[in-house]
């Protein structure tokens, strides 16, 4: 993805204020109009069909990774971010998980 953000971006002309990258998820920020948005999305959807992208906009709040992310008089407030589905449950640590996972360490540490 590296690569790709490298194409998406660095020869675009009109290019997002901001793009955070995490797995699959991107967020990014653009202020450079919906129709110049419309057209950087189209472009970077066509630079590889293995690579597919979605917009998501929700009256100027939007869910990424489990951060709600909302614009407010030109500032971006964040606050958690729980899907409707969300039980409030845990990995149980009797469960037949490495250790590691269950303390949250490193796997090597």
């Amino acid at each position: 993805m590296g690569w790709f953000k490298t194409c998406a971006i660095d020869t675009e002309e009109k290019k997002p204020k901001i793009w955070l990258r995490y797995v699959d998820g991107t967020l990014l920020i653009w202020d450079q109009g919906e129709l110049q948005l419309e057209k950087f999305l189209q472009r970077i959807i066509n630079l590889r069909e293995s690579i597919n992208f979605t917009m998501e906009k929700i009256n100027n709040e939007l869910p990424f990774l489990d951060v709600k992310v909302e614009r407010s008089d030109r500032q971006i407030k964040t606050s958690v971010y729980r899907k409707s589905i969300h039980t409030g449950e845990y990995l149980n640590y009797e469960s037949n998980d490495p250790r590691c996972t269950k303390r949250a360490h490193n796997a090597h540490s």
